[in-house]
């Protein structure tokens, strides 16, 4: 299973994305597309991983995260 460990983006954000998704497709350009609900901001690539191993993940990064505040994250000129 390919995993990312990824923050949900605000729904301005999503509603943005959406719409320059909509207009990229307008030209026919031949990507694999994302479906809204599943937007997100990929942080780190964690690649190939087994399925047995997806629960220590999620355990070791809910104690990274332990504590921690949220985030505020921009993007420009896309």
């Amino acid at each position: 299973m390919r995993l990312f460990v990824a923050a949900p983006i605000s729904e301005p954000a999503r509603l943005s994305v959406v719409a320059l998704i909509d207009d990229l497709r307008a030209t026919g350009a031949d990507y694999k597309w994302v479906e809204p609900e599943n937007l997100h901001l990929a942080l780190c690539f964690l690649g190939e991983t087994a399925g047995d191993k997806i629960r220590a993940i999620e355990k070791a990064l809910e104690s990274a995260v332990a504590g921690r505040t949220p985030f505020e994250s921009r993007c420009y000129g896309v």
